[in-house]
């Protein structure tokens, strides 16, 4: 069964900077782009989501994947490492 939920402002965003969830938008895109449904969410966790964070902090992010449509093996995991570490490349400088 297939339905679409509808998107919006999430009630928690004014938790978060402004910055963190830039850059976290901005690196789900275009992870979101090179794997398309692939992605099931990305998730920002850590001191970023408490509003901790210092200015050498890092913005910790979850991706959760589907695995039950593609079979996670040895060539699939590698490339997706390889697709990770060019978005954190392309997004952080």
């Amino acid at each position: 069964m297939k339905f679409d939920l509808p998107r919006g402002e999430h009630p928690n965003m004014e938790k978060y900077e402004r910055h963190d969830v830039d850059l976290s938008y901005r690196f789900a895109n275009n992870l979101y782009k090179e794997m398309g449904g692939l992605i099931r969410a990305v998730i920002i966790f850590g001191s970023s989501a408490r509003k901790a964070a210092t200015a050498k902090s890092d913005i910790d992010i979850l991706v959760v994947i589907d695995d039950l449509t593609i079979s996670l093996g040895p060539e699939v995991i590698e490339a997706y490492r390889v697709i990770v570490n060019k978005t954190i490349v392309r997004v952080s400088t």
